[in-house]
């Protein structure tokens, strides 16, 4: 793995990281989809933010991360959570995670 790949990688920890500290009510006001500001040493990437309101009330929170190369191809990958109006945080189901890659 590229310095720069471990280097957002751990970005994209950081801040998931910080979302799981926020109240649930906090992030269900979170808007469905943003962009996220990108470090200087990662100005090749892109950084998208994901909420979605669940079926069962829960949220899932996604972190997509996309790094161009040239001629439009590039490397996209996505990480996150669902997060339960209890509090209780769980991973974000494998299938669930397919719209994000």
């Amino acid at each position: 793995m590229s310095d720069i790949w471990a280097e957002s990688s751990a970005y994209v920890q950081r801040t998931l990281d910080e979302l799981r500290a926020k109240p649930w009510d906090v992030l269900r006001d979170l808007p469905d989809h943003t962009h996220l500001p990108s470090p200087a040493v990662l100005a090749k990437f892109s950084f998208s933010l994901w909420r979605h309101n669940r079926s069962d009330g829960s949220l899932r929170i996604v972190i997509q991360r996309y790094r161009r190369y040239f001629l439009g191809i590039g490397r996209m990958s996505a990480e996150g959570f669902v997060v339960r109006d209890d509090g209780r945080i769980e991973p974000v189901p494998k299938e669930e995670m397919w719209e994000y890659t």
